[in-house]
């Protein structure tokens, strides 16, 4: 059973102002209803993750929605904003993640798939869900679990 609760952040230098919505039965927090929907399917497959693990990237520092923990390093983030403005940021994100950290895989799940193919394709190693895939979630965590 899950538990929801409505939580408001505290603001770290870096971190994202929007408050904190739901809490799951482990404690974590999340800002959007489709971040807990990712995190009850990962535990319902038993896939391990950390929520927002810190990135520091040079001058920045990002906490990605999901690190899976696994033989790869395995990045979840969830992306569901719509504008322009949005997906530049966000591709400047996943660029400089992947930039950092070579070995990071980072899978996108998003209802914006066109928004998101425009925005992200041809930056090496980031996947592309859209919702009605969520399934495939677990197939793509299982492949950087440990053997």
């Amino acid at each position: 059973m899950i538990c929801f609760s409505v939580k408001l952040c505290v603001t770290r230098k870096g971190r994202s102002k929007t408050p904190y919505k739901y809490t799951d039965n482990k404690g974590n927090r999340f800002r959007s209803w489709q971040e807990i929907k990712v995190a009850n399917l990962l535990s319902l497959k038993g896939i391990s993750y950390t929520v927002e693990p810190k990135f520091p990237c040079g001058l920045h520092i990002f906490y990605p929605d999901f690190l899976v923990h696994g033989n790869k390093q395995r990045i979840i983030e969830v992306m569901g904003v719509g504008t322009e403005e949005y997906w530049k940021k966000a591709r400047q994100k996943v660029k400089l993640l992947t930039n950092n950290y070579p070995e990071v895989e980072i899978l996108v799940i998003t209802s914006y798939a066109k928004k998101a193919k425009t925005y992200l394709n041809g930056i090496a190693r980031v996947n592309i869900l859209i919702w009605r895939e969520l399934e495939k979630v677990a197939d793509w965590c299982w492949e950087a679990a440990p053997g």
